[in-house]
């Protein structure tokens, strides 16, 4: 399975958490950050990725947050877990 599918499916998967009728006014608003080490390329392509997935499911509204390298979204992670905003979905390294 490409990356590409893994990720539509983890986004796709994440609503149903929620149980939210079909018939809500608004989208599912869901925070995606993510971390990229290596440069604007792989963050063009997950905006990308974002982009096709909210043209596909106009019942989720997906926003991107490029949030620095992996010890800097780790550490917005552990300060927005203290703040209690933390994001519906994040990428991290264990």
């Amino acid at each position: 399975m490409t990356t590409r599918r893994r990720f539509v499916r983890l986004l796709a998967a994440a609503p149903a958490a929620w149980a939210v009728p079909s018939f809500a006014a608004e989208p599912v608003a869901l925070s995606f950050w993510y971390p990229v080490d290596l440069g604007g390329g792989l963050a063009k392509t997950i905006d990308g990725m974002v982009a096709d997935f909210n043209r596909a499911h106009p019942d989720i509204r997906v926003t991107a947050t490029y949030t620095g390298n992996y010890d800097v979204t780790l550490a917005k992670i552990q300060a927005a877990k203290l703040a209690g905003t933390l994001p519906d979905l994040a990428v991290t390294e264990i």
